[in-house]
C-alpha cells in the first residue's frame, strides 16, 4: 500500500499492541445466558431452540476458539442481507452484545447512503454535496462495480463531499477510518475531515497492495468528512464503495454489516469487488442473512437458488478459508394478506446445504415460532403491520438472541467437547404435543439428534394432558450450582424458563446456589 500515512499508521499500530496488551493465554470467560424472550408473553417464541446447529464440529471449531480469544486477537464478523440488516437496528443489537462480552474492536463498515437515496444507519446521518450516481446490489448488471458493503457512490467533481455525522458520542478508541475506494492514477485525491481537522489523502497508488487506504485519525467528536481534491490533471473521478471504522488494536469485536435492502441471495454474486474486499475484513464468521426476497413475491424456492447458495458459499472459502459461515432461516411472513409457506421448505434448503457444505445454522424460522405466528408478533408491537419487518424493538430481541444462540453454543461446545454435531429434530414440536419431551440428546457416539426413546415417544404421540400427567407425577428435584442460569438448567432438562419459572413460582431470572428448583420431566440429559 502507497500513500505517505502507512509508516505512522503502524508505528502506532506498534505502540498501542506492544502497551497494555493482554497476556496471550487470557480468554473471554464463558457463561450461559438467559433468554431475552419473554416467554410468558410471548408464547409462541421457541427460545428451547436458540443455539446454533451444526451437522459436523469442522463447521464451527475454528470461530469456537477464536471466540475465546478476543482479548488478545480481534473477532471480526461480516454480516450480509437484506432490509433487515440495513438500519443496523438488528445487527446493532448484536455488536453491542459483542462488544460488551469481548471488547469495542469497531464499528465496521458504512455507507454513504444519501448518494444511493435511500435510509440510514440508526447510529449515523449520511449527505453530500455535489453529483453522485450511485448503485445497489439489487440489479443483474449494475453500471457500477460494487464492494463490500452492496453498494457504491462514484462522482467527477472535484470539491464533492461525503458525510457521516453520528448520532453518539464515538468512542475514543476508534482511532482508524479505512476507506475502501478506487485506487489508480486517475482517481482524485481525498481530504480527510474529523471534526476540524484536515488530513489529506493520497490515492495515486499504481501498486494497490489492499483494497483500502488505512489512516490513523484523532478522537471523532461528531462527524466525518470525505473531499475530492484534484492535485494534477489525470485526476478526474472517484469511486467509494465504504468505509470502516475501527480501532487498531487487535482485540475485541467488530461487526460489519452489508444489509442491502430488498437484497436476495444472488445479490451477492452481483457484487464484483466482493472477492477482492471479503479478505480485507479477516472474517473469522461470514453470516448470510438472507431468504426473505427469495421467497416472499412468489411463495416457491426458485430452481436456481441452491446453486446460487452453493456458489457463493464455495467463493467464501477460496477467499477466506479461515471462516466460519452461519446460514440463517427467513421468520414467517405475509405478502399481500396471504401467509407465505415457503418458510418451513426454505428452512429445509438451508439445512440441506449447510449439512453439504459445513456450514452453521440458525434456524430463526422455528425460533421466531414457526408458521403463521408473524400475526403473533405484530400484535404485540414486535413486528410492522407489513408483516414483514420487525419493529425496532422486534429487531433488538432478534439482535440479542443470535449473540446468546452464539454465547451458549460455546458454552455448550465447552460442556461437550466429544460432540461432533449438535442438530434439532423439530419434526414432531409442531404436529404433535410432544413439547414436554427433550429436544436432543446425546448418542453413543457424540452425535446431537433424536433418542431412540424419543423417536419411540413421539410415535406414541400421546395426549397433552397424558404427557403432562405423566411428567407431573415424577417431579425432578436439581439444586443449583454456581454459575447455573435457568437458561443453563431449562437447557439441561430440555424445558423452557416459562416452565420453570411457572413451577417454581419465581418472579424474575435470578436464582442462586444451593436453591433447589423442582423440575417435571421425563429424562435428565447429563
Amino acid at each position: 500500500m502507497k500513500f505517505y500515512l502507512l509508516p505512522l499508521f503502524l508505528f502506532l499500530l506498534f505502540v498501542h499492541q506492544a502497551c497494555g496488551q493482554p497476556a496471550p493465554t487470557e480468554t473471554v470467560r464463558l457463561e450461559m445466558l438467559p433468554s431475552s424472550a419473554d416467554t410468558l408473553r410471548y408464547d409462541w417464541l421457541k427460545p428451547r431452540y436458540n443455539l446454533l446447529q451444526f451437522y459436523s464440529k469442522k463447521a464451527i471449531e475454528n470461530f469456537h476458539q477464536k471466540w475465546k480469544q478476543s482479548h488478545h486477537q480481534k473477532l471480526s464478523i461480516a454480516h450480509f442481507g437484506d432490509s433487515h440488516l440495513q438500519p443496523d437496528i438488528f445487527p446493532g443489537q448484536l455488536r453491542k452484545r459483542l462488544h460488551a462480552l469481548h471488547g469495542d474492536g469497531g464499528r465496521g463498515i458504512m455507507f454513504a447512503y444519501s448518494t444511493a437515496k435511500t435510509y440510514s444507519s440508526i447510529a449515523y446521518k449520511t449527505a453530500h454535496t455535489g453529483v453522485w450516481q450511485a448503485e445497489r446490489a439489487l440489479t443483474i448488471k449494475p453500471k457500477l462495480p460494487l464492494g463490500i458493503s452492496g453498494m457504491a457512490a462514484r462522482t467527477t467533481q472535484a470539491g464533492a463531499t461525503l458525510q457521516f455525522v453520528f448520532e453518539k458520542e464515538v468512542p475514543e478508541h476508534y482511532d482508524m477510518v479505512k476507506i475502501f475506494c478506487q485506487q489508480k492514477r486517475s482517481t482524485f485525491d481525498l481530504i480527510l475531515q474529523i471534526d476540524d481537522t484536515e488530513i489529506p489523502i493520497s490515492l495515486d497508488s499504481s501498486d494497490v497492495a489492499y483494497p483500502f487506504v488505512a489512516i490513523p485519525i484523532p478522537k471523532i467528536h461528531k462527524k466525518i468528512v470525505l473531499k475530492t481534491v484534484q492535485n494534477h490533471q489525470d485526476e478526474n473521478e472517484f469511486e467509494f464503495y465504504s468505509l470502516s471504522l475501527e480501532s487498531s488494536a487487535d482485540k475485541g469485536a467488530i461487526l460489519h454489516n452489508g444489509g442491502v435492502g430488498a437484497a436476495r441471495y444472488q445479490s451477492l454474486l452481483y457484487q464484483s469487488l466482493f472477492p477482492e474486499q471479503l479478505p480485507a475484513l479477516e472474517p473469522d464468521l461470514v453470516i448470510l442473512d438472507f431468504g426473505t426476497n427469495d421467497i416472499l413475491y412468489y411463495d416457491k424456492i426458485d430452481e436456481h437458488l441452491e446453486a446460487e447458495i452453493r456458489q457463493i458459499i464455495a467463493l467464501i472459502r477460496q477467499k477466506t478459508p479461515q471462516s466460519a459461515i452461519l446460514l440463517t432461516t427467513a421468520h414467517d411472513l405475509y405478502w399481500k394478506g396471504k401467509n407465505v409457506k415457503s418458510g418451513r421448505a426454505f428452512a429445509e434448503l438451508i439445512h440441506k446445504i449447510a449439512k453439504d457444505t459445513d456450514c452453521i445454522v440458525y434456524d430463526w424460522y422455528w425460533i421466531f415460532g414457526g408458521s403463521r405466528v408473524m400475526a403473533n408478533w405484530a400484535e404485540v408491537g414486535l413486528a410492522q403491520k407489513d408483516k414483514i419487518h420487525l419493529s425496532a424493538s422486534g429487531s433488538r430481541l432478534k439482535g440479542d438472541l443470535l449473540f446468546e444462540a452464539m454465547n451458549n453454543t460455546m458454552v455448550w461446545l465447552e460442556e461437550h467437547k466429544e460432540a461432533q454435531s449438535f442438530v434439532f429434530d423439530v419434526s414432531k414440536e409442531f404436529e404433535s404435543v410432544t413439547a414436554q419431551l427433550p429436544l436432543y440428546a446425546q448418542t453413543s457416539k457424540g452425535n446431537i439428534g433424536t433418542t431412540k426413546s424419543q423417536q419411540q415417544a413421539q410415535k406414541q404421540t400421546p395426549s397433552k394432558s397424558q404427557t403432562l400427567a405423566k411428567t407431573q407425577t415424577k417431579p425432578h428435584s436439581h439444586t443449583i450450582k454456581w454459575g447455573e442460569t435457568l437458561s443453563h438448567i431449562a437447557l439441561r432438562y430440555g424445558v423452557t424458563i416459562s416452565q420453570l419459572k411457572k413451577w417454581n413460582k419465581l418472579a424474575g431470572d435470578k436464582i442462586r446456589a444451593g436453591q433447589k428448583l423442582i423440575i417435571y420431566t421425563q429424562k435428565i440429559l447429563r
